[in-house]
C-alpha cells in the first residue's frame, strides 16, 4: 500500500489510499449503521404482534374451521380404507384381527433372533477370556487349598486331656 504525503486534518499519522477512499465512502453515506431500531420500528413490531396474539385468542376462522374439517374426514377415511391401526375406537370392526396379530408375533421373533445373533456374537468374542478367567479362579482356588500352611491344633499330650 502507498503512503499519501497528506496530513489528516484531524492531526496525526498520514493515512493509506485504502483507508481514506473507504472513509470517504462512509462520510458520503452518512452517518454509521443504526444500532438501535428507531420508534417507527418499533411501533410496527409492536402492532404485528398484538395482530398476532389477537388471531391466537381469537381462535381459528370458519373457512380455516371448514378445511381441518374436510383434512380430518380424508385422514380417516384413509386410515379405514387401508385398515391401519383398527380398532373399535375408530370406527373399525370388533373382531380378532389375524393380519395384526401375525404381524406383531413376527415382529417379536425377528427382534428375539437379532438379540440372540448378537448374544451369540459377544459370546464368540468373549469367550476366550472368560474362559481364562475361570481356569485362574479354578487355580487360586486349588492353590490355596493344597498350598495353605498346615493349620495349628491341640495334640493333647495325654489320653486323659482328651
Amino acid at each position: 500500500m502507498e503512503r499519501t504525503s497528506e496530513q489528516p486534518k484531524s492531526g496525526g499519522k498520514p493515512t493509506t489510499q485504502a483507508s481514506a477512499s473507504g472513509s470517504e465512502t462512509i462520510a458520503a453515506q452518512g452517518a454509521g449503521p443504526a444500532v438501535e431500531p428507531g420508534d417507527e420500528e418499533v411501533e410496527a413490531w409492536a402492532e404485528r404482534v398484538r395482530k398476532r396474539r389477537q388471531a391466537w385468542v381469537d381462535g381459528p376462522t370458519e373457512e380455516e374451521k371448514h378445511e381441518w374439517l374436510r383434512r380430518e374426514r380424508i385422514r380417516r377415511m384413509a386410515r379405514m380404507e387401508f385398515g391401519r391401526e383398527e380398532h373399535p375406537g375408530n370406527g373399525a370392526s370388533g373382531g380378532y384381527d389375524h393380519y395384526g396379530e401375525r404381524s406383531r408375533i413376527q415382529q417379536r421373533y425377528m427382534r428375539d433372533l437379532r438379540l440372540a445373533a448378537e448374544g451369540l456374537g459377544v459370546m464368540m468374542v468373549t469367550f476366550p477370556f472368560r474362559a481364562l478367567a475361570e481356569l485362574v479362579a479354578t487355580g487360586q482356588e486349588w492353590e490355596e487349598d493344597t498350598l495353605r500352611p498346615a493349620g495349628r491344633r491341640w495334640i493333647p499330650f495325654y489320653e486323659d486331656e482328651m
